[in-house]
């Protein structure tokens, strides 16, 4: 904890005791003069408007580039023409104070205790060398008699270049008529790190209800582990609680933090202490890397298919069931098999292992105290440590203030009662707080993840924790809440590479004071991997074979012929070449010539029949034409019958009723026909009859005459 100097101090009081109650900030929009007129430059020097500046000195100025003609010429916030704070940033160890309220730099009155105000500045970039984080202004904010901050992050940095102006606002309640707030700049880079402010404000409420969040996506697709913290800003505190709305159930708490959820919708608000329940926010927790298979197809029988995944970096193995012959050693652990299965078949898809979930960091939530670790800070067990403070001390500890007084009352990470790491932050920024006491054993080439959580114990400038394996860093400084017991989880992934051990460090790179700080639950683990499994069906479609039903002949009467078609595919069916369509499990079909017929069957899944129906058509029957009468032979004298002759008779075999005669000449004779009337007719070999019969007419006998007598 720094030491506040003596003569500040009391050149403070003095201040404090010299001011009414009336007056409120003055001159916000700087018109009325530089430095001195209702606000203080305090530790930057004034630069000479001759287009060169060095680092730590400012311009009270319309335009950039009169104070360094590197800086981009540029207006006032509001006004064409009208005034501006230019800096060209410090780069300095110790804290430089850019802005403070009053005269000479002191609180300023006409504040109402437990009253709320929000204080706001314009600020912008100037130097086109501000092109990323490191290179932009990161100012910081103190207030004097005044807490209750919001948000409670007291510092922000300057936007880009091509962004303009921005506002920065913070409300604070009023814990004493007169309040003081300081402005500096966090960055030490000579690398741009220029910047201009303009246009402050001190007006009477809060800042609007706001929500902002953060989310963390479940690490695998069937994961719990998903995670949203909430952070409201504005409005009136202390705030309610915070909603999270699913489609199937509301959780609600204080913290805002919401931990083991799944992929998914949700829904996100926060009440203040007046009762308004800020806009919803929605909020989608998306499965990552999930596997992309493809999808379930139908096949006929005998054909092939190829199956498809993607999405996992690690290796696949295809299974069947029931088992698929075609699915081999060779080609189960393809990226896409072709298969070709003989009924339905569902085949699975794995990847992945699953990672060892064991942390390696011994002791890392501090349960065994102090233990597990190393570090080049000192131990204080609680209450030892000099009411001054001692900055570069640590003890593990369930309550800071009970470590040491000045702190904030923080509980644990996880549960009241348990043990975190407390630090008087260091002041060198190289001291290692944490250290791994030996090296951790790792598999080359293996992703790891460390990550803990950092809370600040006062309110002030926060510490800035750096991570280190083997000497390098792993990733951004972490930078502690601005608010005091505020727990927020930093992560890194780390890839072991050609390690076989590692040696973790912590490391606090603030070099000011008020860099107090926890830290608790630290974890070094793989990083965890997906195993992913998904299944996909593939229908397999008979071929439809028709069974052949009656064939039905041509007739005498009829010159085609007929099929039965039975056995036919459930469903609708096309049989050609006819195209003839139906669902019926069976069909009769008509008109066929003579001659051979194949019918193929295609069911409603496009799957032909391997086997066709084959029916053969015979020629139509030969009708005979009726025979013709040619000579009739009429009874005689002699004679009591006749006879006819019958030509154009068939060819081939036939028979001629009535007397069921039988030959095969083209023309016969009839004899022995007694007097009467007689009608042929013929059927040839083919069954067929004329259609036109022969009819024959015999007549009576000559009535021979009686003897004649003899004379006597």
């Amino acid at each position: 904890m720094k030491k506040i100097n003596k003569s500040h101090f009391f050149l403070f009081l003095i201040t404090l005791l010299s001011f009414s109650v009336s007056a409120q900030l003055v001159n916000g929009n700087l018109e009325a003069g530089g430095s001195t007129n209702g606000f203080l430059v305090n530790e930057y020097s004034l630069s000479p408007l001759t287009g060169t500046s060095t680092p730590g000195t400012y311009a009270w100025t319309n335009n950039p580039n009169t104070m360094d003609s590197s800086f981009p010429s540029g207006e006032d916030h509001t006004v064409v023409g009208d005034k501006m704070l230019v800096y060209n940033g410090s780069t300095a160890t110790a804290r430089k104070y850019i802005w403070t309220t009053g005269n000479t730099g002191s609180p300023i009155p006409g504040f109402v205790v437990g009253s709320t105000y929000t204080f706001s500045y314009w600020i912008k970039s100037v130097s086109p060398d501000v092109t990323n984080n490191a290179t932009r202004a990161n100012i910081g904010i103190l207030f004097v008699n005044a807490d209750t901050f919001n948000p409670a992050t007291l510092n922000s940095l300057a936007p880009l270049p091509s962004e303009g102006w921005q506002q920065v606002s913070y409300s604070f309640v009023a814990r004493n008529t007169i309040v003081m707030i300081r402005l500096w700049d966090e960055n030490r880079s000579a690398l741009g790190n220029d910047f201009a402010l303009d246009d402050f404000t001190i007006t009477p409420g809060g800042l609007p209800l706001t929500l902002s969040y953060t989310a963390v996506n479940p690490s695998c697709p069937s994961s719990l582990d998903g995670s949203i913290v909430a952070s409201a800003a504005g409005g009136t505190l202390p705030y309610g609680n915070y909603s999270l709305v699913t489609s199937t159930s509301t959780i609600s708490n204080s913290t805002g933090i919401f931990n083991n959820l799944a992929a998914g919708s949700y829904t996100l608000t926060v009440t203040d202490g007046s009762g308004v329940t800020s806009l919803p926010t929605t909020i989608v927790l998306a499965v990552p890397n999930d596997i992309t298979i493809s999808s379930p197809t139908t096949i006929c029988e005998g054909a092939s298919t190829t199956l498809s995944v993607s999405g996992s970096t690690s290796s696949y193995l295809w299974t069947s069931n029931p088992t698929d012959v075609s699915l081999t050693a060779a080609n189960n652990s393809s990226a896409n098999p072709v298969v070709s299965p003989g009924v339905n078949t569902t085949y699975t898809v794995t990847s992945g292992v699953a990672a060892n979930a064991t942390n390696l960091v011994i002791n890392g939530d501090f349960s065994l105290g102090d233990y597990g670790f190393v570090t080049d800070y000192i131990n204080y067990l609680p209450g030892t440590v000099p009411a001054s403070g001692v900055q570069g001390a640590y003890g593990i500890v369930t309550n800071p203030r009970s470590w040491f007084t000045p702190f904030s009352p923080c509980t644990d990470h996880t549960s009241s009662g348990g043990n975190m790491l407390v630090a008087d932050g260091s002041t060198s920024g190289t001291a290692k707080v944490w250290y791994s006491p030996a090296p951790i054993t790792v598999i080359p080439g293996k992703n790891y993840t460390f990550s803990y959580f950092l809370a600040a114990v006062v309110t002030g400038g926060p510490a800035k924790l750096e991570v280190l394996i083997n000497n390098v860093s792993i990733g951004p400084v972490a930078s502690a809440p601005g608010s005091p017991c505020v727990w927020e989880e930093h992560s890194y992934i780390w890839n072991s590479g050609t390690n076989t051990t590692a040696i973790i460090s912590i490391i606090d790179r603030e070099a000011f004071g008020n860099n107090d700080f926890a830290i608790d639950d630290l974890y070094f683990r793989e990083t965890p991997t997906c195993q992913y499994q998904k299944s996909v069906v593939i229908t397999v479609s008979p071929n439809p074979a028709p069974i052949v039903g009656t064939i039905t002949q041509p007739t005498c009467s009829t010159t085609t012929g007929s099929v039965l078609l039975t056995g036919l595919p459930t469903g609708n069916w096309t049989i050609n070449p006819d195209g003839i369509t139906g669902n019926t499990t069976s069909i009769t079909i008509s008109g066929l010539t003579a001659g051979p017929h194949t019918f193929t069957v295609t069911n409603a899944d496009g799957c032909i029949s391997s086997a066709s129906a084959n029916v053969e058509i015979n020629a139509p029957l030969t009708i005979p034409s009726p025979p013709t009468i040619g000579t009739i032979t009429q009874p005689t004298c002699a004679t009591a019958t006749g006879s006819v002759v019958l030509d154009n008779l068939p060819t081939g075999n036939w028979t001629i009723n009535p007397g069921a005669i039988t030959g095969n000449t083209t023309s016969t004779t009839i004899s022995g026909l007694p007097t009467g009337n007689y009608t042929y007719t013929v059927t040839n070999a083919d069954g067929c009859s004329s259609s036109a019969s022969a009819n024959v007419g015999i007549n009576a006998q000559p009535v021979t005459p009686s003897a004649p007598n003899a004379l006597t």
